[in-house]
């Protein structure tokens, strides 16, 4: 017998951990909304124009982007994209964005993050939460790239658990004051304005307030160091020592920072993987033209099998992160009736993880491909390697990202995960629900779903989704009855059961973006796309078959050991 749903879900991914294909998400594919296409089709040139001008070895350097490609930025309006037309922005909604950004980081991918930092977190943050009074006075400067906003969540010591913040904001003498430092502030070098999260002295442990911090005294940035990548992004520590706050300086209500923190960089984590999507294009067209000419035995080395199994590789890793990444905005511009914010966040986790990891296989293969010039520094391959090993360590760790997809995906409630100010540690040890995720399952049995919005040109393709699905929802619920409230210190488990969701979700995408485009094109204009549809299913199906067959390993415990003894052995030498 097959689940039906009594409502539509605002998640795709919680229902599929059971096993239950809610198709009905998938159609239409979305698509940028009629009145928006023209406004991102001129930004696109604009920010083209730009492109066809910069130094890149320029922006590849400690220093950041300079104050001349700055205002050749704010006259392209890439400061404002997704700020509200109101306050002097372009106003696009996401599906636009996530376009947009993707030609960006076709152009350099240092200057998407940056403007995505700028507008998509700090930028959203004040939309969101920022009062009447808070809004006019910093959006329409930052629309115009007259005042650079910066996002500052990040600590030396907090790694991934956001709510563990040190920065600390008390009382002094009848007034507020901020003390901390935050590390790796994108833009933070010539930011004028910070979001800073922060814990008062009220706030119980996990809870996190917002303030907007001027640029004045106390908030000088560090030395500039040195980084692996990205290097354009204007990355610094920033010291609040003893900064004032004033009265209105508070964003949004006590208590609600670590809300507004997940909340905005659930958008932003879609307008990174779109950036990576582009700046992977980038990479593979480069790598095509020097493949094309590069001879060996009298022939291209474009016509050698194994080089054209790493273009089709690369190929179907880049159409899946882009499907996913086209899907997901689409998904979280639709607002509700109440203005309730779409439940996407595992499915903005896994684009990050899918497009920041498929840009990795790109560089790598393109730098491979590419020979000893890929070495160069004359050459686009080498950096597009180190900014897509820096792309992976931004917006968040993906051993963290794994885990939380893989335990949201777990829980059975529809409230978002991270609406709670608890840290990720400790939702890992509070999955009581696993007794009712059980309960459910056992009421509703385990029939096979099937995936109707299929085009029949992907039947057979659609079938193999339905049965690895099928296998997907049994082995989740066999997993959490083995290992119960266990499970949240499973992290191999975890892993494991995040791979699968992230391969089930692209090739949900990838059915879904292709049987669009059959349907509006017809089988014959689109092959290209139906090739790669088949290849991705292929593909998918020979990683997750193994990883569902041996989502236990005997071997678990025997590298727990490894580790531990390589430790210990390491700080006997150290002692």
């Amino acid at each position: 017998m097959v689940a039906l749903m009594s409502e539509r879900p605002s998640s795709f991914m919680r229902p599929l951990f059971e096993g239950v294909i809610h198709d009905d998400l998938l159609v239409p594919f979305p698509d940028v909304a009629p009145h928006q296409r023209e406004a991102l089709a001129h930004l696109e040139t604009r920010v083209r124009e730009v492109g066809r001008t910069l130094d890149r070895k320029a922006i590849d350097a400690p220093d950041g982007i300079s104050e001349e490609v700055r205002g050749s930025l704010a006259n392209a309006g890439a400061f404002g994209v997704t700020l509200p037309k109101e306050h002097g922005g372009a106003g696009l909604l996401l599906r636009a964005s996530v376009g947009y950004f993707e030609t960006v980081g076709g152009i350099d991918l240092s200057i998407a993050a940056a403007l995505i930092a700028h507008g998509g977190l700090a930028g959203r943050a004040i939309v969101r939460s920022g009062s009447s009074e808070q809004r006019a006075q910093w959006l329409p400067r930052m629309a115009r790239g007259e005042a650079i906003a910066a996002f500052a969540l990040a600590e030396p010591l907090m790694g991934s658990d956001a709510a563990s913040t040190g920065t600390r904001v008390f009382e002094r003498d009848g007034a507020l004051v901020m003390d901390g430092t935050k590390h790796y502030v994108t833009n933070g070098r010539y930011a004028d304005v910070f979001v800073v999260f922060a814990r008062r002295e009220d706030e119980r442990p996990g809870e996190l307030s917002a303030y907007l911090v001027p640029k004045g005294e106390g908030t000088t940035p560090g030395p500039v160091r040195g980084f692996l990548g990205l290097r354009g992004m204007g990355l610094g520590a920033i010291p609040f020592e003893s900064v004032p706050l004033g009265p209105d300086s508070a964003l949004g209500a006590p208590g609600e920072g670590f809300r507004l923190a997940m909340e905005t960089q659930d958008a932003a984590r879609v307008e990174l993987a779109a950036a990576c999507v582009g700046a992977a294009r980038g990479a593979l067209n480069q790598v095509i033209e020097r493949v094309s000419s590069r001879r060996a035995f009298g022939r291209p080395i474009k016509d050698f099998g194994m080089v054209q199994a790493r273009l089709a590789h690369m190929s179907c890793a880049l159409y899946t992160a882009s499907c996913a990444t086209t899907l997901t905005a689409g998904w979280m511009d639709a607002v509700g009736d109440g203005g309730e914010l779409p439940d996407c966040g595992i499915e903005a986790a896994i684009c990050k993880v899918l497009a920041a990891e498929m840009y990795q296989q790109v560089a790598i293969s393109a730098l491979d491909l590419a020979g000893g010039m890929g070495t160069l520094t004359d050459y686009p391959f080498e950096r597009h390697l180190r900014d897509a090993r820096a792309i992976m360590v931004y917006g968040g760790s993906h051993d963290v990202l794994r885990s939380f997809i893989a335990l949201a995906g777990l829980e059975r409630t529809d409230e978002r995960v991270h609406a709670q100010p608890s840290s990720l540690r400790e939702r890992m040890k509070s999955l009581g629900v696993v007794r009712e995720l059980r309960a459910q399952r056992a009421r509703r049995g385990f029939a096979r779903e099937r995936f109707g919005s299929v085009h029949p040109a992907l039947a057979r393709e659609g079938v193999i989704f339905e049965e690895l699905v099928a296998r997907f929802g049994s082995e989740t619920e066999r997993i959490a009855r083995k290992h119960g409230e266990a499970l949240g210190r499973r992290q191999f488990v975890q892993q494991r059961l995040a791979d699968v969701a992230i391969d089930l979700f692209g090739l949900a995408a990838v059915l879904a973006a292709t049987s669009q485009a059959v349907l509006h094109r017809g089988p014959e204009r689109s092959r290209h796309q139906l090739d790669l549809a088949t290849a991705c299913v292929e593909l998918a199906r020979v990683r997750v078959g193994p990883a569902l067959d041996h989502m236990d390993r005997d071997a678990d415990e025997l590298l727990k050991q490894i580790a531990a003894t390589v430790c210990e052995e390491a700080a006997l030498r150290s002692s």
